[in-house]
């Protein structure tokens, strides 16, 4: 994992809200590096940006993928049995508490999660 974190003179969110964005968002990466490593790919990381802009949090986590997710209106496409996705839904709850944005890029080689709150 790569940290680029600055200071953050006004974070007000939360304990529980906290774990959910950094919690859903890692654990999202990180089980898309196991399946990276599974299929014999080595140099994996995963990056992630904490800043203020503009008196506002923004936190990005971006990781390379095995393959291309399907977004469709800032949301994760995906059959419902995969379970995959229930933890952006928990990370737009909390984005949404504090009137925040969430937006999800993915191309064919980088997943990219972005929060401002």
């Amino acid at each position: 994992m790569i940290f680029a974190i600055e200071e953050i003179p006004a974070l007000t969110l939360e304990d529980e809200d906290i774990v959910v964005l950094f919690g859903n968002l890692l654990e999202n990466a990180v089980h898309e590096c196991v399946r990276l490593r599974d299929r014999g790919i080595k140099d994996v990381a995963i990056k992630v940006k904490m800043t203020d802009k503009n008196g506002k949090v923004l936190f990005s986590v971006r990781n390379l993928v095995c393959e291309r997710v399907e977004i469709k209106e800032n949301r994760v496409i995906r059959e419902p049995e995969s379970g995959h996705g229930i933890g952006l839904g928990n990370v737009r709850e909390v984005v949404e508490k504090y009137g925040g944005n969430l937006e999800i890029s993915c191309d064919e080689k980088d997943f990219l999660a972005v929060v401002m709150i």
